[in-house]
């Protein structure tokens, strides 16, 4: 039998125990299923039982993301370089000039009402639309989340400015299409995190942007860029709030490893963070006039 262990993910059961024959991944009407080679075909043929569906072979592709194993190197690598193509060609930027970074700083949120000259530069701009195809590259671009984070603020009233931010991030795009995230064989895989946070970075509610990777045979699995909730009252709050929400993503990836049966799965998880403060706070429990609350 399956049993759901996460959202979207089964994990086969004998007697009501997990046994890693298989893992299926499934969205919609799509499948992805990860088993043994002497497992698979059974595992196929007892879901065509059930189901009408068809067997696409050794995955390849899965919900626009290229998948390409190199056995002989023991390296998998994700890609979304083709998805970037038809962006690129939808905006008429496939002949750009690329750049170098994804962003030039943080983008700041308009406190007036918009002129004449600013309607009618953004009246034929899909902003929206845009910003939600670039969120689609998130998949396999933890490189461009704080960009896109800063995109998504300006949905509801987007600027000249922001829709020059969303253009310079397509010819970064451009420029580093081929990137992909390459994941190496390793026989015990470990997870670290790192995670961090400016402080005010928006200026308009003076609130902190929490960020965190985390990585997993050498590349990352899990990343987040967020503004954060409240106003942090110091930079030690700041990054305090950063390392409760990125341990809550790696108490979470432990589940998740424990539910695939990674050997690693019952080792401590090493997550990184870089303000003194914060890691004595983390490690002393005393109570103070400064952390009260």
């Amino acid at each position: 039998s399956l049993q759901l262990t996460q959202p979207c993910l089964w994990i086969r059961t004998v007697d009501g125990v997990r046994v890693l024959k298989a893992a299926i991944a499934n969205f919609v009407d799509d499948l992805a299923i990860a088993a043994p080679a002497e497992d698979m075909t059974a595992i196929k043929n007892s879901l065509k039982e059930r189901y009408r569906m068809t067997d696409g072979g050794e995955i390849e592709w899965f919900l626009g993301v290229r998948l390409a194993f190199n056995r002989s190197q023991g390296t998998l690598s994700l890609s979304q370089d083709s998805t970037i193509s038809q962006l690129l060609e939808t905006h008429q930027l496939q002949n750009c000039s690329g750049v170098s970074t994804p962003a030039e700083g943080v983008l700041e949120r308009a406190t007036s009402p918009a002129t004449q000259e600013e309607l009618l530069y953004m009246r034929n701009k899909n902003y929206r639309s845009l910003v939600g195809s670039l969120i689609y590259l998130l998949f396999t671009r933890p490189d461009i989340t704080f960009a896109i984070n800063q995109l998504t603020r300006h949905v509801s009233d987007p600027r000249p400015s922001h829709w020059r931010a969303a253009v310079r991030l397509l010819k970064y795009l451009k420029k580093t299409q081929h990137l992909s995230l390459v994941y190496c064989r390793s026989p015990n895989p470990e997870i670290s995190g790192y995670c961090d946070a400016d402080y005010a970075g928006d200026s308009t509610s003076g609130r902190s942007t929490t960020g965190y990777v985390f990585i997993i045979a050498g590349t990352a699995i899990s990343w987040k860029t967020k503004l954060q909730p409240s106003v942090a009252l110091s930079t030690c709050e700041a990054e305090l709030m950063a390392l409760s929400a990125a341990l809550q993503e790696a108490i979470w990836l432990r589940r998740l490893a424990t539910d695939l049966h990674l050997p690693s799965a019952a080792n401590p998880m090493t997550l990184h963070e870089d303000n003194q403060g914060t890691l004595a706070i983390a490690n002393d429990r005393r109570f103070s006039e400064r952390t009260k609350h």
